[in-house]
């Protein structure tokens, strides 16, 4: 994420996959925030959005793509890139499996690299 903070790419609010915030101080932000506005006299208008799927939803040609015009490039960019390319996926039960398929789309949640590269392309494509 150095590169994303360098270059000013992240939104100044955004909590998530940055030093030092986090979900919780988020939360922190957003109940002092009602706090603040409701001893002003202010009225709250909050908007959430579900980004539990995101994970399943990335094309992974668009998020190179959106690398790319990050200025996220080179062994990076191919690293990303490698890691993506012709996967496949199948269900195993028990003793019975089926045919393996191309996935196209989607990351695993848990490797860091990628879940950071689709915070980029999620919220701000």
């Amino acid at each position: 994420m150095n590169h994303a903070n360098m270059h000013n790419i992240l939104y100044p609010l955004q909590h998530g996959f940055r030093a030092r915030r986090s979900c919780e101080t988020q939360q922190i932000d957003l109940v002092n925030d009602i706090a603040n506005n409701m001893q002003s006299g202010l009225q709250t208008a909050i908007c959430v959005l579900d980004f539990a799927r995101a994970f399943d939803k990335v094309s992974h040609i668009h998020l190179i793509h959106k690398l790319r015009w990050y200025g996220i490039t080179g062994e990076v960019n191919r690293w990303i890139n490698n890691f993506l390319r012709d996967r496949t996926q199948r269900v195993v039960l028990e003793s019975a499996s089926s045919d393996e398929v191309p996935v196209a789309s989607g990351v695993v949640s848990t490797s860091g690299v990628c879940s950071r590269a689709v915070t980029l392309l999620v919220l701000y494509k």
